[in-house]
């Protein structure tokens, strides 16, 4: 039997909080081998709107879960506006 291709994401945590219909995820975290992605923002369940910053990072190593080093890496910030409908995606310029 041929196995299924997967993806090895090794850690994904989404703390948040809601109340009044706007939940906040800031602390949002996924850890995966080469790969680090930390994110936060909120989400307005009533409005639909949308106000995210998540941050990719290629990072040069193999290790994922448990792995408490801070790494550096290629960090390419986007924006994530709109609404659940309509988002819209863009990256943050440099000044």
């Amino acid at each position: 039997m041929k196995e299924k291709p997967k993806t090895d994401f090794a850690e994904f945590k989404i703390p948040f909080t809601a109340k009044d219909g706007l939940v906040n995820i800031n602390g949002t975290s996924l850890s995966s081998p080469l790969m680090r992605v930390t994110a936060g923002g909120t989400a307005h369940l009533a409005t639909e709107a949308l106000d995210l910053k998540i941050d990719p990072k290629l990072v040069a190593t193999l290790k994922g879960q448990g792995d408490t080093k801070a790494r550096s890496g290629l960090t390419v910030p986007v924006l994530v506006t709109g609404s659940f409908s309509s988002p819209k995606v863009g990256r943050i310029s440099r000044a």
